[in-house]
Order: C-alpha cells, then structure tokens, then sequence
C-alpha cells in the first residue's frame, strides 16, 4: 500500500477523535459516568501491583505445601524426595522473590509520592 492511502487513513482517524478532544472540557468527570469510577489513576495501579504481588505469593505458598505433600507421599523413594525438595526451594525463592518486588514497588511509591506533593 502506498504511503498516500497510511496519511489519509491517519488524517481520518484524527479527524474522527478531534471532536471528542474538543468537547472534553464539557465532561469533567466522564470517568464515573461510564462506570470507571473516580479514583486516582496512581492509586488504581498501585491496587492492581499489590493485588497481583499478592497473588504470586499465594501461588508460591500453594507449591510449598505441594512440595510438601510430595514429600510426604514420597514413601522413602530418593527421586520423588529430590523433586519435593526442588519443588519446595522454587517455591521459597519464589516467595523471595515477591517480597523483594514488594520492597521495591514500595519504595518507588513512596518516593514518587513525595516527589509529586
């Protein structure tokens, strides 16, 4: 396709979105109206972080107790304790792993916070 049919699809397209830029100032709180609600969007993405941080930790603690049914069912056998004990190792490094992030997200909130105020 030539570059002449890309600058009139994007000449279009801006087209069609100006009027709703225009009249945005006639919507103050168009967010609420749709069902969005009316929360900050820091505070929404910092929710959605701490929710999925708290899912990844409840997924860890999930594989350790499974480690630790496999080493309880394990009977003695060598091979099936050495998969537990993999298993439950990935798990702690995982839970490691999710608390570090959590430090981390934190500590940028905290200093984005203080540096925005």
């Amino acid at each position: 396709m030539s570059q002449r049919f890309f600058r009139t699809l994007i000449l279009s397209l801006a087209g069609l979105a100006l009027p709703s830029l225009v009249f945005a100032q006639d919507f103050p709180d168009i967010g609420s109206q749709i069902g969005l609600g009316g929360a900050d969007p820091q505070t929404v993405i910092v929710n959605i972080i701490q929710t999925l941080l708290g899912f990844a930790s409840l997924v860890a603690l999930v594989f350790v107790i499974l480690g630790g049914f496999q080493w309880m069912l394990s009977a003695g056998n060598d091979e099936k304790i050495a998969r537990a004990k993999k298993t439950i190792s990935a798990a702690i490094i995982g839970i490691i792993i999710v608390l570090i992030s959590w430090a981390i997200v934190q500590f940028v909130i905290n200093t984005v916070l203080e540096v925005t105020q």
